[in-house]
C-alpha cells in the first residue's frame, strides 16, 4: 500500500492550491492534472479507477452539475474556488475508499477483516476533526451581530488570532452538522453480540471520546447560532 500512501501525501501537498485557486492559478491547474494522472495510474495498477460503491453515480452526477454551474456562472472567478474545492474533496474521497477497501488483487479475507477496524478509525478521525473545528472556530469566527441568545459576555473575551481573516459561523455550523453523526455513532458504539464477534479492546474509551466530542460539537452549534443549522439539527 505504499502507492496509496504516496498518493495521500501528494493530495495533502496540493490541497492548498485547490482550496485557494486564485492565489496561483497555474499551480491549481497543474495540481488537477497531477491528481488526475495519479488516479489513472492507480487505476491501471489496481484494475479499477474507483472502488465500487452505491454513491459513485451520485458523486459523478454532482460533479457534472457543479461543472455546468461553473460554466454558466455570471462570475466565474467567484465560482472557481467552489469547484476546485469539490474536486479536492472527491480526490480525497476516492483515496479514502481505496484505503477502506483495498483492490481485489490483495487478500480478500484480510481486506474483509480490516474493513471494520479502518472504518471505526475513520469515523473517530472525522469526529475528532469536528472537535478541532469547534476549538479553532473560537478564535477565527466572526461572531454574529444578531443573536438568538446573548453570549457576548463569553465571545467578547475570546481573542481573534487570524487578523483580517474571518470564518462565517454558518460555514462552521454546516461542517459540524456533517461531522456530528460520527461522534454520535462513537458515543453508542454497537457491541458485536455474534458468537466469536470481534470487539474493540478499548470500547469504553471509544464511547467516552465519542460522547465528549458530541457534547463539544453541540456546544459549538449553539455558539454559532446558525438558524438553518439548528433547524436542520432538530
Amino acid at each position: 500500500m505504499n502507492q496509496l500512501r504516496l498518493a495521500f501525501l501528494l493530495w495533502i501537498a496540493v490541497a492548498p492550491w485547490l482550496l485557494f485557486p486564485g492565489a496561483m492559478p497555474l499551480f491549481t491547474l497543474l495540481s488537477l492534472i497531477l491528481l488526475s494522472g495519479v488516479r489513472l495510474w492507480l487505476g491501471r495498477q489496481w484494475g479499477r479507477v474507483m472502488a465500487a460503491t452505491p454513491l459513485n453515480g451520485l458523486v459523478l452526477v454532482y460533479l457534472l452539475l457543479s461543472a455546468m454551474a461553473f460554466l454558466l456562472a455570471p462570475f466565474p472567478e467567484a465560482a472557481l474556488p467552489k469547484l476546485t474545492t469539490l474536486l479536492c474533496g472527491v480526490f480525497g474521497y476516492l483515496l479514502v475508499l481505496d484505503w477502506l477497501w483495498p483492490p481485489a488483487g490483495l487478500n480478500a479475507q484480510t481486506a474483509a477483516e480490516t474493513f471494520p477496524v479502518r472504518l471505526t478509525r475513520l469515523m473517530a478521525l472525522l469526529a475528532i476533526a469536528g472537535g478541532l473545528i469547534v476549538l479553532g472556530a473560537l478564535f477565527t469566527v466572526e461572531w454574529p451581530q444578531r443573536q438568538l441568545w446573548d453570549l457576548t459576555l463569553f465571545t467578547n473575551r475570546l481573542p481573534h488570532l487570524t487578523g483580517t481573516f474571518f470564518v462565517h459561523p454558518n460555514e462552521v455550523a454546516g461542517t459540524l452538522l456533517f461531522l456530528l453523526p460520527f461522534a454520535l455513532f462513537l458515543s453508542w458504539f454497537p457491541e458485536d453480540t455474534r458468537p466469536g464477534g470481534a470487539q474493540p479492546a478499548n470500547l469504553g474509551r471509544i464511547k467516552v471520546l465519542g460522547r465528549l466530542l458530541l457534547l463539544l460539537m453541540l456546544a459549538g452549534l449553539l455558539l454559532m447560532q446558525s438558524r438553518v443549522a439548528l433547524l436542520a439539527l432538530v
